[in-house]
């Protein structure tokens, strides 16, 4: 029979790993609900940081790889519309200006409307 106090102080140590679990599953959701409100909020610049965020924690979740496919197809499509209203405009360097701001992300985006 185990004595009342290991027996008490592995009950603590049990409830403690269930607590840290909890509030690490609480976190990961924390993110995908903060990026499924930016997506529709269409900010979706922002739901793919979010996104990407919560994949860091859960690289192989289907269901966040398909969330932030959906959201980076829809930023590509902003950036690419952006972009389309300032050639027209004849505003040249204000896309290449904003090409550069966006960096690799930006050409990325462009990329996943172009396939």
């Amino acid at each position: 029979m185990i004595p009342r106090r290991i027996l008490g102080t592995m009950v603590s140590i049990a409830a403690i790993f269930l607590l840290l679990n909890a509030c690490s599953s609480i976190n990961k959701m924390y993110e995908v609900g903060k990026g499924d409100r930016s997506l529709q909020q269409d900010n979706y610049d922002e739901a793919v940081a979010w996104y990407q965020k919560a994949l860091i924690k859960k690289p192989d979740n289907e269901s966040l790889l398909i969330r932030l496919r959906d959201a980076a197809k829809k930023a590509a499509y902003d950036h690419l519309c952006e972009a389309s209203k300032l050639l027209l405009k004849g505003k040249t360097i204000e896309v290449l200006e904003s090409a550069l701001r966006g960096g690799p992300s930006w050409l990325d985006s462009l990329a996943t409307v172009l396939r």
